[in-house]
């Protein structure tokens, strides 16, 4: 399949990565500084030629022949590039989120109908070892009927993480903790419950970082058309850990420090068989050494 990437930055390693085990034919790599495209050739190895661009318009005019394009670019203008991707007979991936705007993220759906291509959201963490078994499990009857579930984030975002990229916390361009660090913890939410939203209920705070626009904090209460109830909290206010915080009691302590901690999975309540713990390795959970992600179900017998 004829590939394109545009947007070569920090994500773009993942694309690259992707492109050689699918076996993919890259044509084209796109960025608005020509030195990214460079850059991400050299961490990932990738040694075959390609064309360059810096204006992804000119691409998709210029190569009638692609078939498919990823869009890794800043998020203010993932909608934009998609919908011309798309009027020109392309397949799109899109980082996520799809658009900053429902608007946008319908558009997005009924011209893709309309043009017969099929366009991909970035939601890899579906795909993890523990979810892929957590998912298994629902679908088997393992813990019965669903009442409700809950998604937290809490990870830690400093003044040294926005300043790398000028688009980060901006409404235009970014969004708040919900969008950009929670979007993958909710859309395991609505996954797993197993429904389509009915309602959503919340409450955004900005409360320690004041030089973003975005919130940093965010709380919700969501009702789903099948009865059930979820609940969502996503921060980047919690406090990193340190090297002082550490425990060096063990090798194996100490490890477990330094690598991604491991999100669990849990069912309390009655079903049909006693509930279990799903715990994964940090190799399958590729999360800064700063976040603590949990994924809670709640069951009631079937």
């Amino acid at each position: 399949m004829n590939y394109a990437l545009i947007g070569c930055g920090r994500i773009a390693v993942n694309h690259i990565k992707a492109v050689v085990n699918n076996g993919l034919e890259m044509i084209a790599a796109c960025d608005l500084i020509p030195e990214q495209i460079d850059n991400l050739f050299e961490k990932t190895g990738f040694q075959k030629q390609v064309a360059r661009y810096t204006d992804y318009k000119k691409l998709v005019d210029e190569h009638p022949e692609l078939e498919l394009v990823s869009i890794a670019t800043d998020s203010g203008v993932h909608a934009e590039i998609a919908l011309y991707c798309i009027d020109h007979g392309l397949n799109v991936i899109i980082e996520k989120p799809i658009a900053m705007s429902l608007d946008d993220a319908d558009e997005i759906i009924r011209r893709a109908e309309a043009k017969h291509v099929k366009v991909s959201a970035c939601h890899q963490n579906r795909f993890n070892v523990a979810v892929q078994e957590l998912r298994r499990a629902l679908d088997s009857g393992r813990f019965g009927k669903l009442s409700h579930g809950s998604i937290n984030v809490r990870w830690n975002r400093n003044r040294d993480y926005y300043d790398q990229a000028a688009w980060r916390g901006k409404w235009a361009s970014d969004g708040g903790a919900l969008m950009n660090q929670c979007i993958h913890g909710i859309d395991l939410l609505r996954w797993m419950m197993g429904s389509e939203v009915a309602e959503v209920y919340g409450a955004t705070r900005q409360q320690y970082h004041p030089y973003l626009e975005c919130e940093d904090v965010g709380m919700a209460v969501v009702k789903f058309k099948n009865g059930t109830i979820g609940t969502i909290e996503g921060t980047v206010n919690v406090y990193p850990q340190t090297s002082k915080r550490r425990s060096t009691s063990s090798a194996r302590t100490e490890r477990s420090s330094s690598a991604a901690p491991p999100a669990t999975t849990s069912t309390s309540g009655t079903s049909r068989t006693p509930a279990r713990r799903i715990r994964t390795s940090p190799a399958c959970m590729r999360r800064p050494a700063t976040s603590t992600e949990t994924v809670t179900r709640a069951c009631s017998p079937t």
